[in-house]
């Protein structure tokens, strides 16, 4: 989705997007630890566990040959 000439650009964008988030909720959770304790953190942290747990069982089960009788 873009030339050639545009590499090293869009390359020096990606990562500073990928490493502003990173240091954005790194600060994020530090404070929110400080304040909050653990617990809230764990509370947090639940609904992308499930979701990434839904997704890996999707992925075994859809990748799974049928069963078939002996």
């Amino acid at each position: 989705s873009y030339r050639p000439a545009e590499k090293n650009r869009i390359q020096g964008f990606n990562d500073m997007i990928v490493f502003g988030t990173l240091a954005t909720s790194s600060l994020a959770s530090g404070v929110l630890l400080e304040r909050n304790g653990w617990a809230l953190l764990n509370w947090l942290s639940l609904p992308v566990m499930v979701t990434i747990a839904a997704a890996v069982g999707l992925l075994y089960f859809r990748g799974r040959p049928p069963v078939t009788a002996a």
